[in-house]
């Protein structure tokens, strides 16, 4: 029971209750749905390296009908590193903007666009394999939101202040693989911080299951302040294209980025699972970055034409990725320390993957090109996989 308990993590629990009265409901009946309107609630687990299996609870409330907010509250625990999270605050919504206001305690990563928690989870849980790095951001306060200035087009900024705190492995459970221990989470720079994001992104995606036409480009600016000041952007572009041969297409990626600092938690890492695929996680650091792929989908039209029952589900995939990491002076301007960006200092690997439909199941194979790493090849399963 406790196995299945822990196993939960895997599929990234998220559980609300919203109820309604039925059509035709008496007074009593409609009042009581009126109060559960105002009422939500979200448990939410998740298992990681420096936590162990995280239990925790949210409640939204609306104290008074207000269509564009409602306050919240959540609260969780670490079973393993024994320490508890909290974040508080109201959420404020109209038809072109959103935002939020909270103060919180938490554990932060800043590799949440490389991997899902819910996935993140799985594999820590599974194979001891932690994608994600982690410190403590606590005494802090935040404002944020986002505004569609057009269609597709949408502004977004964050301002945010904190006390930052390293945090160790503290588990070395997993179903499988009882000899690997999990890797090691990079201490911080422990500090009083602050931070301003802004930024600007063009998505002209459609949602649906067919593939069309589209970019994604966006620019964010940072500053940092108090005890960790410093400067930094990231740019990044994505071009979704349909090709003339049957159902092919390709997408093509690119991300550069800068920041003056040398700080633990400011700098860029490239290896594994969404950046260099071929190499050990976190291969390569620097505070200049710049990241490249190409993905071509044959969508069906290789596997899906083997008269094998099932094949006609399976998509194949090929890829290739490069990067390259520097760390130069922190006195060095966001807009230098791009020199030695030169095609030799590239890191590189080509790869395959076989994926169901919609990418719901993905196994990607991949090689590193440069012959230097204990192991050439890396093998993943990616579930709900995003192109």
């Amino acid at each position: 029971m406790n196995q299945v308990w822990r196993a939960a993590v895997a599929a990234g629990i998220a559980v609300g209750t919203l109820t309604g009265a039925p059509e035709g409901a008496g007074a009593p009946v409609k009042e009581a749905a009126e109060s559960v309107k105002r009422l939500s609630q979200t448990a939410r687990l998740r298992y990681n390296r420096v936590e162990g299996l995280f239990v925790g609870y949210r409640v939204y409330v609306r104290p008074f009908p207000m269509p564009w907010g409602r306050l919240f509250t959540e609260t969780g625990i670490g079973l393993h590193n024994r320490s508890l999270r909290w974040e508080t605050g109201v959420d404020l919504k109209s038809d072109r903007a959103q935002g939020t206001i909270s103060l919180f305690d938490r554990t932060t990563t800043n590799d949440s666009d490389i991997i899902s928690e819910g996935e993140n989870s799985f594999y820590s849980l599974l194979f001891k394999r932690d994608f994600k790095d982690y410190y403590r951001t606590r005494n802090g306060f935040e404002v944020s939101g986002s505004v569609d200035l057009q269609r597709h087009v949408t502004a977004s900024g964050a301002f945010s202040v904190f006390a930052t705190r390293s945090m160790k492995v503290e588990t070395s459970w997993g179903l499988f693989y009882p000899d690997r221990v999990f890797r090691s989470n990079p201490p911080v720079t422990e500090a009083d911080g602050g931070r301003l994001d802004v930024g600007v992104e063009f998505d002209n995606r459609a949602h649906g299951p067919l593939f069309r036409n589209a970019w994604v480009v966006g620019v964010a600016y940072e500053r940092g302040f108090r005890e960790l000041p410093y400067n930094g952007f990231i740019a990044s572009a994505s071009r979704y294209q349909k090709l003339i041969f049957g159902n092919q297409a390709v997408v093509v990626r690119a991300r550069i980025g800068s920041r003056d600092s040398r700080h633990v938690q400011h700098l860029f890492y490239l290896g594994g699972v969404s950046t260099l695929r071929g190499y050990a996680i976190k291969d390569y650091t620097g505070n200049r970055m710049a990241l490249f792929s190409a993905e071509y989908l044959f969508r069906g039209d290789v596997l899906g034409r083997v008269p094998v029952p099932g094949f006609q589900l399976l998509n194949l995939s090929l890829f290739a990725d490069t990067g390259w990491t520097d760390l130069v002076p922190s006195d060095a301007s966001v807009l230098s320390g791009f020199s030695s960006m030169s095609p030799g200092n590239f890191k590189t690997d080509l790869g395959a993957a076989v994926g169901v439909t919609q990418e719901w199941l993905r196994f990607d194979i991949a090689r590193r090109m440069d012959g230097t790493g204990p192991d050439n090849w890396t093998y993943l399963l990616r579930f709900m996989y995003k192109l």
